[in-house]
């Protein structure tokens, strides 16, 4: 364990250190039960390792605006999965064209309008021409 801790502690790639273990391995043959152990407690480092990894300002600031990102863009799939499916449920209207339609809008504002004239709009010609689709 202490030649593998060395290893790791040189700033070799993991490709390098993957290598190394990997000649180790072919050269050092170990009982399977102190090969079941240094297994174990390989895994056990490699876990910690990872669990204590530091995360920079920067890093932390891009899985934030990424994560930020991907909240918005579901938010946006979301109402334009919920306005095709309220206007086929209440007018037997096919949701696929709608939504086709639907996916160039990334205005989550605008959606929620839509989505709120989806539910009182009286036909889909009323509905229609709301949304082809002005801001209006």
């Amino acid at each position: 364990m202490q030649l593998i801790r060395l290893i790791r502690g040189r700033g070799f790639t993991k490709k390098h250190i993957a290598e190394l273990l990997q000649f180790i391995d072919w050269v050092l043959t170990l009982p399977a039960e102190l090969e079941q152990q240094l297994t174990d407690t390989v895994e056990k480092e490699e876990e910690g390792m990872k669990r204590n990894k530091y995360v920079t300002s920067w890093e932390r600031i891009g899985e934030a605006k990424g994560l930020e990102k991907g909240l918005e863009q579901g938010q946006i799939r979301s109402l334009q999965t919920t306005i095709a499916d309220t206007l086929e449920l209440r007018f037997g209207t096919k949701a696929e064209a709608i939504l086709a339609e639907l996916n160039h809008l990334n205005d989550a504002a605008f959606l929620r309008t839509l989505q709120r004239h989806a539910v009182i709009c009286k036909s889909m010609d009323e509905f229609v021409p709301a949304s082809r689709w002005s801001r209006s």
